[in-house]
């Protein structure tokens, strides 16, 4: 889990100073750089815009906490989440934050989930919307527990 920390903290100073709404936020990309294959989750971050750079770093912190034995990974060319196998990915997109795979045993927080599942089950949340990290790390904590017993 070797990152550059200098990096590291040069992101979450921009990502503060949107966040605190210090900076204005200036040219959003779309989604970060097409067709550049990306060898760590942080140099993925650093190609996302300034909206989705804080949200992405959340979303990291929340699995590493929730989760301390899942190692990062990039898989599929977006940030994923691995302990035997990959079992939780997440994406940058122009009006979105994505979560995948789909839930498919916690009938009771597929429920809850219903108003960001998408027709094939994946999570949308919307820039445009409060992103629900409680939620999305009980989302992390259910795919970890669902593909531990697909082993």
């Amino acid at each position: 889990m070797a990152f550059n920390t200098g990096t590291f903290t040069c992101m979450h100073l921009l990502a503060t100073a949107i966040l605190l709404n210090i900076l204005p936020l200036p040219f959003i990309m779309e989604t970060p750089i097409k067709n550049k294959k990306f060898s760590s989750q942080e140099e993925y971050f650093q190609s996302a815009s300034p909206q989705a750079l804080p949200l992405l770093i959340s979303i990291q912190q929340k699995v590493e906490n929730l989760l301390p034995s899942a190692t990062r990974c990039i898989s599929y060319n977006i940030p994923a989440f691995k302990e035997k196998r990959t079992f939780f990915y997440f994406a940058a997109f122009k009006n979105h934050i994505g979560i995948y795979p789909p839930l498919k045993n916690d009938s009771a927080l597929i429920a809850e989930l219903a108003p960001y599942r998408g027709e094939k089950g994946n999570l949308t949340f919307p820039y445009k919307q409060a992103l629900p990290l409680e939620l999305i790390g009980r989302v992390a904590v259910a795919l970890h527990k669902e593909y531990e017993l697909k082993l």
